[in-house]
Formats: C-alpha cells, structure tokens, sequence
C-alpha cells in the first residue's frame, strides 16, 4: 500500500508535467530503528517515498544499473508504468535519449564513453569520461549507430517541447523547500494548501486580490501531511526564530483546495490530483503567455 501511494503520486506529475518534486520532512514522523533488511517506510519514511518516486521517473531500461535491489523497491515494478516521453521502447525513434554510462572507448585516439539508451546498439558520446552507471541526456544520432551528445537534462524540454520527467529532492523541513531551491531566483510563485484558506476560484478570477498573474517563473505548490501545514511550521525552529509565526504567511497565496469537504481529512496523495488539477489554468495561462 505504501509503494501504491506514491505510485498515485508519481502519476499525477508524470500526467501534470511536474518539473521537480520535494519530500520535506514535516517532523510528525517517530523516530523508528531502522529495519534489519534496510526497509525505510518505518524508519525514514521521507526517505522511503523519495527513493520510490525517484525509482518510478527513472527509464525501466535503466533502472536495473541505477537502483540496486532494495526492499524498498521490492514491490514498485508491480505499480503501474507512468509510460512519460524519456520512457521509450527501443524501437521508437526521439531524438533524446536517457542513458547510462556501461564502459570507457576511445574515437580517433580520444576518450569516449559508452551509453546504454535502450537501443540495439550503444551509443557512444565522444570526449566524455564517465564513472560507470552515471546517468545521462543524450542526442542520439538518427541511424542510431553513430555518435551521441551529451546535453542538459532540460534540453529536450527547452529545444523540442517535450516532457521529460520530473526531479526529485529531500528538504528536512519546510523552510528548506524555499531555501534549497535550485532555481536562480528561487519560486516566485507559492501557494500553500489548507482547508483554512481562499477558494481556488480566486486564484483563477482575474481583478481578484488573489489572481495569479501569467508571469511567474517557477511555481511551487506546497502540501501538508495528515497534520496539515501548521504542524510543518510548529516543528521548524528555524522558521520560528525567523519571526514566522502563522504559516500562510510563507507562501504568496493560501488555498482551499476543497471547500466544505464531506470527509474531515483528504488524503495528500488525493491532494495532489486535486490541486494540480485545479492549477492547470494557471499553468496554461503561464504557458500562452
């Protein structure tokens, strides 16, 4: 059940086109011993889902050189695949590829490094020396037995349009979302989730006090566990002795996702549907722009 919610998880960003997710740690967990066999859903459960979600992004052709065998995983090949465009079959032509790095070459005389990208043959990315099982962004030649470049894993978003998966990071608590960002400027845009917040409409309704204008870069949403965002702040010391003493006050804007909800607790993994369903105006509004 627990590799299945954040399987749930995984899939509402593969199908909103998430760019980054953050496991922050909310300091409601116990503290557990670890496990005998390494199994962390008890012990380091941030670990846990960050390990399962970083798992489930990762290309099913690498994923047997990226991630060891671990009990945390014994389970999440059985999940359902979140089949995103860097999930290829090997005979379906992009022209980007996700690989990994299987040995050392050389091409005229120059070191090269050798990639498995899931096709029949290994691409080889000349002026390039890798430690083994490194993952990497590759242009692939059409042939498909020439040579690869090596490039950003944003690239194939930036030059083509296409979606290529989202990153996962670990934050120990939740000023350090904000303060770990790894974007220049940070997230210009946040919106926090609690049931004591505005309607979601007002974030849609332009001349609203509450209207999120299409020019934001970066948009983080932000969304608590069964205690909500309140318990996250309480457990920040931190964030305390900054002088923060009401959590909304964190985030530009503080949202009721579901107003006079018929259930006292919505699950995050249900959460997570919702909101970014609710958002998908507000992304498409940014992207038109």
């Amino acid at each position: 059940m627990k590799n299945a919610l954040a399987g749930q998880i995984a899939s509402a960003c593969a199908v909103f086109c998430v760019d980054e997710v953050i496991v922050f740690n909310d300091g409601q967990a116990p503290i557990r011993a670890p496990e005998r066999d390494g199994y962390t859903a008890y012990s380091d459960p941030n670990f846990f889902l960050y390990h399962v979600l970083s798992y489930l992004e990762t290309p099913p052709h690498l994923r047997k050189a990226l991630f060891p065998m671990h009990p945390d995983l014994r389970t999440a090949g059985a999940l359902p695949s979140l089949d995103m465009p860097h999930h290829l079959r090997s005979n379906e032509w992009c022209p980007f590829r996700e690989g990994v790095s299987v040995g050392a070459t050389q091409v005229n005389g120059q070191a090269a490094t050798l990639l498995d990208c899931g096709l029949a043959n290994r691409v080889i990315v000349p002026g390039l020396e890798l430690e083994p099982q490194t993952r990497l962004t590759v242009r692939v030649p059409e042939n498909e037995n020439g040579e690869g470049e090596a490039v950003a894993p944003d690239t194939p978003r930036e030059e083509a349009g296409y979606y290529w998966g989202y990153s996962v990071r670990q934050a120990s608590s939740l000023g350090s979302v904000f303060t770990e960002c790894p974007f220049d400027g940070g997230y210009d845009m946040s919106v926090g989730t609690s049931e004591r917040g505005t309607t979601l409409s007002t974030l849609l309704e332009s001349g609203n006090p509450s209207y999120i204008e299409p020019s934001w870069k970066h948009l983080v949403l932000v969304f608590g566990g069964v205690s909500g965002l309140e318990a996250a702040l309480s457990a920040d010391r931190e964030l305390q002795n900054a002088g923060v003493t009401e959590v909304k006050d964190l985030f530009d804007r503080w949202v009721n996702l579901v107003p006079g909800q018929g259930s006292r607790t919505i699950r995050t993994e249900e959460a997570v549907w919702v909101g970014l369903t609710g958002l998908r105006s507000v992304v498409e509004a940014r992207s038109a722009v």
